[in-house]
């Protein structure tokens, strides 16, 4: 995925790459002082496992600290954003109960070892804009 400060989005598990109909499995690296944005997907819940570094959550109203081994669930339609206050990247794994997002992570990302020249703000919104069925960024 081309983020800011590096980060990376690995897709595991999908309908495409291991044939899954009913889940999706990424892993995340998360640089240090960067954040996954505050979003929701409408139509599937999600497990976060904090595989490696430390940092803070927000699910809906509640707000905590996470570490390596933390597991965070999200609620289907709930407002979700996570920040690495470490100052080593942060590496989780989110299991999502319904395909879908994989089609935006795919939109939003290339090939391994293939350059990520950054997205701009327009094509961003844009790509987003298709994919509000399965992510919703509240500050698009």
């Amino acid at each position: 995925m081309r983020r800011g400060g590096g980060g990376r989005v690995v897709l595991k598990v999908d309908p495409e790459g291991a044939r899954s109909s009913e889940l999706v499995m990424t892993m995340e690296t998360i640089p240090a002082g960067e954040s996954v944005p505050s979003h929701f997907q409408p139509s599937a819940d999600a497990i976060v496992f904090v595989h490696r570094g430390s940092g803070t959550v927000q699910v809906g109203d509640r707000s905590g600290r996470v570490s390596e081994g933390s597991t965070v669930y999200v609620p289907r339609s709930t407002s979700t954003s996570l920040r690495n206050t470490g100052s080593q990247p942060m590496v989780i794994v989110t299991t999502f109960s319904q395909p879908g997002i994989e089609k935006y992570v795919r939109e939003t990302s290339v090939p391994v070892g293939r350059p990520a020249a950054p997205l701009s703000a327009a094509e961003l919104r844009e790509i987003r804009a298709r994919h509000t069925d399965q992510v919703v960024f509240e500050n698009p």
